[in-house]
């Protein structure tokens, strides 16, 4: 009896992107001969992001990501991941539980704020919705997927991020995924000692972050 929201793969879909990628690596070798763009390593490019969209194609991975995302955001009561389900879910298809009826998409919110200035104040005392609160805390919330988890949702466009009632943040769409390095930590580090003006800290965090670089 719980509600669940489904989402399948068109039919022809991999054969559709396998033609432009055959398409994108021609281009990408063209530049590379005539070494336009070198700089830029098109060939590489073009392949990194081949390698992404054949794994965003499958939807496996998506319900992977999901449920790691989802055991991250355990611990944040404000934070909103859709429970995967694995044993419901294949390449084609990711099942997933159903945001409430009441959770808003960005680009929703954003576009009846060009059109009604007063839809803001609606927000608030309709859906407890405020919007300065939820910007701070959506920051606040990738900046722990990324320094803290180190596993952090890489595609938060208007359409994939949602707010819910009671200034809840909710996510969907897990096709995109970066997992960040142990780097992250002496970088936190070099932030935080930009934010304290401890420059001690902040030097020793930034030699330490590029040290494992160069």
């Amino acid at each position: 009896g719980e509600r669940v929201a489904v989402k399948i793969k068109r039919p022809g879909t991999d054969e559709i992107f396998e033609r432009d990628f055959v398409v994108l690596s021609f281009l990408a070798g063209l530049l590379s001969f005539f070494h336009i763009g070198k700089e830029y390593r098109p060939k590489e490019v073009v392949l990194e992001m081949i390698a992404w969209t054949r794994r965003e194609l499958d939807f496996r991975y998506e319900t992977e990501h999901a449920q790691t995302l989802f055991a991250h955001s355990g611990k944040h009561p404000d934070t909103v991941v859709p429970k995967a389900y694995p044993e419901m879910s294949t390449a084609r298809v990711f099942v997933s539980e159903y945001l409430d009826d009441d959770s808003l998409p960005v680009d929703f919110i954003l576009t009846q704020l060009s059109l009604d200035p007063s839809f803001e104040k609606r927000l608030q005392s309709e859906r407890h919705i405020t919007l300065e609160r939820m910007a701070s805390y959506m920051v606040i919330d990738i900046m722990r997927q990324i320094f803290i988890d180190g596993f952090f949702h890489a595609d938060p466009h208007p359409t994939n991020i949602y707010f819910l009632k009671n200034n809840k943040l909710g996510y969907v769409d897990f096709g995109i995924i970066g997992e960040a390095s142990q780097r992250r930590l002496f970088l936190l580090r070099f932030m935080h000692g930009i934010s304290k003006q401890n420059f001690k800290q902040a030097a020793q965090g930034f030699i330490g972050y590029a040290h494992r670089i160069f």
